[in-house]
């Protein structure tokens, strides 16, 4: 898988497919800059999360749980960029200064996990039918 995290202001458009994962366009971007990048809302974390995140490295872990959660719940929104990425290298922007707590790296590591050892949530529903409900149900 062939993934770099970039920031919005370093950004220099080329060939290579860009994604702004996070947050919307900033005012003032430069034309070319616009035309280049492709800015996918379901691919971003809900903006209730990510203002209860608000850079707090020490809920990193549970942001990251509950955005990788929705994201396996929801297929449709990521493989065709886990695909892509697959097949030619493609760059996550984020408007952040440091990509350390980002949407951008977050959805990065998720699509690595995926890539390495995909794994499968089911609903509790689907859960409790396929492996017993120990009398719960």
């Amino acid at each position: 898988m062939h993934i770099t995290l970039q920031s919005l202001q370093s950004y220099q458009p080329d060939s290579t497919p860009a994604f702004l994962i996070g947050s919307e366009p900033p005012a003032g971007l430069p034309a070319d800059v616009v035309r280049r990048l492709r800015h996918v809302p379901a691919l971003s974390p809900a903006p209730g999360l990510s203002d209860w995140m608000h850079w707090r490295e020490e809920r990193w872990s549970q942001f990251c749980e509950i955005y990788w959660a929705v994201l396996h719940n929801n297929p449709q929104r990521w493989e065709w960029l886990a695909h892509m990425a697959r097949r030619q290298h493609i760059i996550l922007l984020h408007a952040e200064a440091d990509d350390t707590l980002s949407a951008a790296r977050a959805l990065q590591l998720f699509l690595q996990q995926q890539e390495e050892m995909p794994l499968a949530y089911a609903s509790p529903v689907c859960f409790a039918a396929q492996f017993g409900s120990g009398g719960l149900l």
